[in-house]
């Protein structure tokens, strides 16, 4: 169960999952071992998308909010299976990758200079939004969210990065 505090944390290890507050959550981890393992109040936002065709988009997922008596706002997503594969977080969250932290305070250019310490392979996949290949996530600024400004507004990370390189 997570502490209770003012800050949440999520340190990323790609390939792996992360922890939030120190609790380990792997991916592949079924939701509701996850649930149970964070131990937090969410909103079950799972939907359907017509996109035409008879075909549709499945989304699955958990969206917490506010927790820990911060302000913050992220997404825990599922496949099919409902299983862990993807971490949105949209602000609210001090996020590690490795030893490098990012901050939604600072303009985008500074969050990704401090991940190319980790590695080169990265690209602006559009104006204000990054991926990082290797690490499996993005990063983006408030701009190109649908804001104003250029400070991290968005961090994503994935199993699978594979439908952001097409």
């Amino acid at each position: 169960m997570l502490a209770a505090s003012m800050t949440t944390t999520l340190n990323y290890i790609s390939d792996v999952g992360f922890t939030l507050n120190s609790v380990p959550i792997n991916w592949f981890t079924t939701r509701a071992d996850v649930r149970r393992l964070i131990n937090l109040p969410f909103k079950d936002m799972d939907s359907t998308i017509d996109i035409g065709d008879n075909q549709t988009i499945e989304s699955r997922r958990d969206v917490y909010q506010n927790i820990n008596g911060g302000e913050n706002y992220f997404f825990l997503n599922y496949n099919a299976d409902n299983v862990l594969t993807e971490v949105e977080v949209h602000w609210g969250v001090d996020i590690f990758v490795k030893e490098v932290a990012l901050n939604f305070k600072s303009h985008i250019q500074d969050n990704v200079n401090a991940l190319k310490k980790l590695t080169d392979n990265f690209k602006e996949i559009e104006p204000g939004n990054y991926l990082f290949s290797d690490l499996k996530l993005t990063i983006a600024d408030a701009e190109s969210c649908g804001g104003d400004g250029h400070e991290l507004r968005y961090f994503y990370a994935s199993t699978d990065i594979a439908h952001l390189n097409e």
